[in-house]
């Protein structure tokens, strides 16, 4: 007995949703693979028209760095210098969003003191976390900073510091040295410490303290660090003369070559894994995205590209921003709005909706 006409109709209608799901999921696979495409800011000049070098990136796209020595901080607008304090130099090289900034300064004396700068006021750390010397190299959205201190030329420590309450982390088994360089927003530390084969990555909670998380056969350090646990940086290979970018994920090290030449660094991790820095290429150096174990060079994915050469990406925010500097100055890459993979979904789908209406229509007549 044949099927009913209904029944018919039902069976066709089926078909074509099956079919429409599999065409969202392909689309939503693509969407998913295909890299990012940037638009590009590029920020002012310094005094003397000097070009400024982007260090550090908030969570919403201000800059920090410096010029000639001078610490600044850009706001997508105005650009603000960081008073020394006393000295001739005040590098910044963490900021977080509220604008407050961390680095080091000389001092009269002269010392490098780690600083806080917030609301046009450069203050000394050196009275908090002590040492001959002194520098902040990031700050987190709480407010904490870390850095490191001297003891001796030969023996530094890196710090944590949360308002005034100060956190030494400490050395690894053998070693005299260890230096922050990032924290994430719930404050898991990254670094280099060394121990009695060198220098090594590391990683720092409250719970576990300071722990090494290997290398690629080489010296090594962690330049950037998520609240996964995620960590970016370098190390050289397998005891040779080069070194390579790494993200460490999931307890394992993974290499994440170059684009064609001998060396790589990586400088920043996003919330999603994404990897920025620098690596060679066959005639030069050029700033890198890597996401999904595929790295990018940065100069192909730029929208309004004329002129612009990015030679490092120093850092990315959680919003996908990327800072990156080139010989010319300093720039704020973001990413361009892309067609929604829901409408490219939905695009997809008119012509099967609009069959199956037209055929059930008919059917019913």
């Amino acid at each position: 007995m044949p099927p009913a006409q209904g029944a018919v109709c039902y069976s066709r209608t089926l078909m074509q949703v099956r079919i429409s799901v599999c065409l969202v999921g392909l689309l939503w696979t693509f969407s998913l693979s295909a890299s990012p495409m940037y638009t590009v800011t590029v920020l002012p000049l310094g005094p003397f028209s000097l070009p400024l070098t982007g260090e550090a990136l908030s969570s919403n796209g201000m800059v920090a760095g410096q010029v000639n020595g001078q610490g600044f901080l850009w706001n997508g607008g105005a650009l603000s210098f960081v008073p020394t304090l006393g000295g001739s130099m005040s590098p910044a090289f963490g900021i977080n969003s509220s604008g407050v900034v961390t680095g080091w300064s000389f001092t009269s004396s002269p010392t490098e003191d780690a600083y806080r700068y917030s609301g046009g006021t450069t203050t000394s750390l050196a009275p908090l976390v002590g040492g001959l010397d002194s520098g902040g190299t990031a700050i987190n959205n709480s407010g904490v900073i870390v850095g490191s201190i001297v003891y001796t030329p030969n023996n530094d420590e890196a710090f944590d510091l949360s308002g005034t309450a100060v956190t030494y982390l400490g050395f690894l088994p053998g070693g005299i040295n260890s230096v922050a360089n990032a924290i994430s927003p719930s404050g898991l530390i990254t670094g280099w410490a060394d121990d009695s084969s060198g220098n090594e990555v590391f990683m720092y909670s409250t719970a576990h303290g300071l722990v090494d998380i290997g290398n690629l056969g080489g010296p090594g350090a962690g330049t950037a660090i998520n609240d996964a646990g995620q960590v970016a940086g370098y190390s050289y290979v397998n005891g040779g003369t080069t070194h390579h970018a790494f993200l460490y994920s999931g307890g394992i090290m993974h290499d994440l070559g170059t684009l064609g030449g001998a060396n790589s660094s990586a400088s920043g991790i996003s919330a999603a894994g994404w990897v920025v820095g620098a690596a060679d290429t066959s005639t030069g150096t050029d700033a890198f995205l890597s996401m999904n174990g595929v790295m990018y060079d940065l100069n192909s994915l730029l929208v309004n590209a004329e002129g612009i050469d990015l030679t490092s990406a120093v850092t990315i925010n959680d919003n996908g921003q990327i800072l990156a500097n080139g010989p010319n100055g300093a720039y704020l890459l973001t990413a361009t709005p892309e067609p929604s993979s829901l409408w490219l979904a939905f695009a997809a789908l008119l012509p099967i909706l609009a069959s199956v209406s037209k055929r059930s229509r008919r059917e019913r007549r």
